[in-house]
């Protein structure tokens, strides 16, 4: 985004206070307070989706729709989704609406039973919308830290409301065929090793406490047998800096002459889903907003999100080939039904699996 746009942007916000405040009333503190409060609960999370989906590479272009509806009586009240987007599937260009939602979790253990619901007016109204502009309607659900992206009709009929659960969302979830999304797991016992050379003698105190004057040696990325992984491999980095993330436990080993921190992952099986990296790269290059969050939009207007998901896919073919990575999951639908017809049209998956029971050869990928 360019410098003009965002300025044009904020204006065009600064606009709409004012149109409210003349409109209702209001005092003009009261109304500013509420238009952020507003837009801070949705913008948020649609900026992070436009970057997923700009970071892709198979988006060709995705921008957020103005959402004040005017419509006469005798017409159907339509609800303008967030986004339009120009995806890529099968090497053909799939226009799409795309409705962002965000359902916050106390915790990791509540993923297997949240649910996002739609009163029957409001998923009427988007449906209304898309029909009118003949474009497929897909909703993009964050929950925890997780990305569903689904076909408006996957969402079920319960009571005068529609819902899905985030089971059946992930069963349906279209971002590995629309946007390239994988996940994969690292080995177990894989370490970073920083090693230090001793320069002079250690400084006693009296608490029985020391003080070390260390200089950087050599820095190494070890497998669970203590064996060297080669770090010259230039597609890899993107794949360590995914992992440095996740290595939270440290251990401290000394020698004569010598001293190495070792890093460790705790839970020894991690899972990390692509569009986590872009994120993980953003913080590695030290992008967050004064209140120490990470800020989407800064990231889209710099231009610039990191390796692309073919980037982090060659970097994860590299790791099942270097002892770095067990396997890679490649996720379709559950099963043919859940594709959309507009997609099924340009062809469907090669195959299907309902069984999640697998682990890779040596130098393969998994489809699920």
């Amino acid at each position: 985004m360019g410098g003009k746009d965002w300025i044009f942007e904020s204006a065009k916000i600064i606009y709409d206070i004012q149109q409210d405040v003349m409109a209702n009333d209001q005092p003009p503190r009261d109304a500013v307070l509420s238009k952020v409060a507003q837009l801070w609960r949705g913008l948020p999370h649609e900026d992070e989706f436009v970057a997923i989906a700009a970071w892709s590479g198979r988006c060709r272009w995705i921008h957020k729709l103005h959402q004040e509806v005017y419509s006469s009586d005798e017409h159907p009240a339509c609800r303008v989704p967030d986004l339009v987007a120009c995806l890529e599937y099968r090497g053909q260009p799939v226009p799409v609406l795309i409705e962002v939602k965000h359902t916050t979790l106390d915790s990791v253990e509540d993923v297997p039973t949240c649910r996002l619901r739609f009163t029957e007016r409001y998923w009427r109204g988007l449906k209304c919308y898309a029909d009118m502009v003949g474009l497929p309607l897909l909703v993009a659900w964050n929950f925890g830290n997780l990305w569903a992206l689904f076909d408006l009709s996957a969402m079920e009929g319960l009571e005068a409301a529609l819902a899905i659960d985030s089971t059946s969302a992930l069963q349906s979830d279209l971002m590995g065929l629309l946007l390239g999304t994988f996940s994969l797991h690292f080995e177990p016992g894989l370490r970073l090793a920083i090693r230090f050379q001793k320069v002079g003698l250690p400084k006693e105190h009296d608490n029985g406490s020391r003080t070390l004057s260390l200089r950087f040696a050599q820095l190494d990325w070890l497998r669970a047998d203590g064996t060297a992984i080669d770090k010259t491999q230039p597609d890899a980095s993107p794949l360590f800096v995914a992992w440095s993330f996740l290595a939270t436990e440290e251990e401290w080993e000394e020698q004569d002459t010598t001293g190495t921190v070792c890093l460790r992952d705790p839970m020894q099986d991690s899972m990390v889903w692509s569009y986590w990296l872009s994120g993980m790269w953003q913080a590695y290059r030290g992008r967050y907003t004064t209140e120490g969050s990470f800020s989407w939009r800064q990231a889209l207007r710099a231009g610039d999100l990191g390796p692309k998901t073919e980037a982090f896919r060659r970097a994860a073919a590299w790791g099942l080939d270097a002892g770095v990575v067990r396997h890679i999951l490649d996720m379709v639908p559950a099963d043919a039904l859940r594709v959309p017809r507009f997609m099924a049209k340009l062809g469907l998956p090669e195959r299907y699996s309902d069984t999640t029971k697998v682990r890779a050869p040596k130098g393969s990928s998994i489809l699920l």
